[in-house]
C-alpha cells in the first residue's frame, strides 16, 4: 500500500486498486476526560478501494464496536503534517495498492 498517491511508482508494478486511506477505529470505553476524546481511536489505517461495494443487509445498528472512517489531512501543525503541501487541510487522503 502506498499512501497518497494514485498510481504504481513504475511499470515495472501492477495495479492491483486504488482508493482511500480510512481508519479502523474501537471505543475507547467510559471513564475518559480527555477534553478532544470522542471516544473512539484510530487501530489500523487500511486502503479501501474506491470501488468497494456494502454487501446488501450487513448493516447493523452501532452498539460502540469497531468503526472506519475517512483519513484527512491536518495541516493545521498539531499533528504529524507540519509541512502539508502537496497536501490540502482536511483533504481526503488516496492511496494506492500495487503489487511486484
Amino acid at each position: 500500500m502506498i499512501p497518497a498517491k494514485t498510481s504504481c511508482p513504475s511499470s515495472d508494478w501492477t495495479l492491483e486498486y486504488n482508493g482511500f486511506i480510512m481508519s479502523m477505529e474501537e471505543h475507547r470505553g467510559q471513564g475518559d476526560n480527555d477534553l478532544f476524546d470522542d471516544g473512539f481511536y484510530a487501530t489500523t489505517y487500511v486502503c479501501v478501494d474506491s470501488y468497494a461495494e456494502v454487501l446488501p443487509n450487513s448493516y447493523q445498528a452501532h452498539n460502540d464496536g469497531s468503526l472506519i472512517f475517512m483519513v484527512g489531512a491536518d495541516c493545521s501543525g498539531m499533528g504529524a503534517m507540519r509541512n502539508c503541501p502537496p497536501y490540502k487541510q482536511g483533504a481526503v487522503l488516496s492511496c494506492v495498492v500495487c503489487s511486484k
